[in-house]
């Protein structure tokens, strides 16, 4: 299931911001950058970038996608609002990686950026 219009990411000027000033955090496979957002929303917004270096083909990187979105919205309802966040798959990434995994480490990169509340 793909992420709520809420949750998403949409505005192309917000990419710049993000890769220029956006703080990072990242872990072996994920890169995460945020900031706030500039003005106050009621939800947490965010992209999820799976580059051509990952894999070639689509079907691949689109399935990445897709269990990166189903971990965020395990994790929507413990989401502290008014923040943008950008999400980059690094390369050398296992293709096999579980949604649990990503869940995993998406929890940690989030309680170390303060975005969530706590471990559950």
């Amino acid at each position: 299931m793909a992420l709520p219009r809420c949750h998403r990411l949409r505005q192309r000027d917000r990419f710049p911001a993000l890769y220029r000033g956006g703080r990072k955090l990242s872990t072996p496979s994920l890169l995460f950058r945020w900031l706030p957002q500039p003005e106050s929303s009621a939800s947490s917004r965010f992209a999820i970038v799976v580059s051509l270096k990952v894999h070639k083909r689509a079907v691949r990187r689109n399935l990445l996608r897709r269990r990166l979105q189903a971990a965020l919205l395990q994790l929507r309802d413990r989401l502290r609002p008014g923040f943008d966040g950008l999400l980059t798959v690094k390369t050398g990434i296992d293709l096999d990686t579980s949604t649990a995994q990503f869940l995993q480490e998406l929890e940690d990169l989030l309680t170390r950026a303060e975005i969530i509340h706590g471990r559950q």
